[in-house]
């Protein structure tokens, strides 16, 4: 999850897309970094420009019930309201101001990749 610094709300207007896990996966592989395990990509941001402006952010979140991969089971299962909000908290932040190199960054026990 994202340090204290970003986990605030952000400061430009947010535009949210809730989506099956599956269509998060087609829309959101593009802005994944180099070093992501690309089976769990839950969601994504990216900002809006007006010129060279930052004026919103846009995000797309999995939803529950959607099918995704679950890493610590290491197979496919069901997304819980509890990790679509996680996603959504992560992806936000990002609105906020965090890195995409996620500096700061805690793991959330239920989403732990070593288990």
């Amino acid at each position: 999850m994202p340090p204290q610094q970003y986990d605030v709300p952000p400061p430009l207007p947010v535009i949210e897309h809730v989506l099956s896990y599956a269509e998060v996966q087609r829309h959101c592989r593009r802005y994944a970094n180099a070093s992501a395990d690309t089976r769990w990509i839950g969601g994504c941001a990216r900002f809006i420009l007006e010129g060279s402006r930052k004026v919103k952010c846009e995000v797309w979140v999995s939803g529950p019930s959607s099918v995704g991969y679950v890493p610590e089971l290491k197979t496919e299962g069901f997304i819980t309201k509890d990790v679509t909000a996680d996603i959504r908290r992560h992806e936000r932040a990002h609105c906020a101001g965090w890195p995409a190199d996620h500096p700061g960054a805690t793991v959330v026990e239920r989403h732990r990749h070593d288990k």
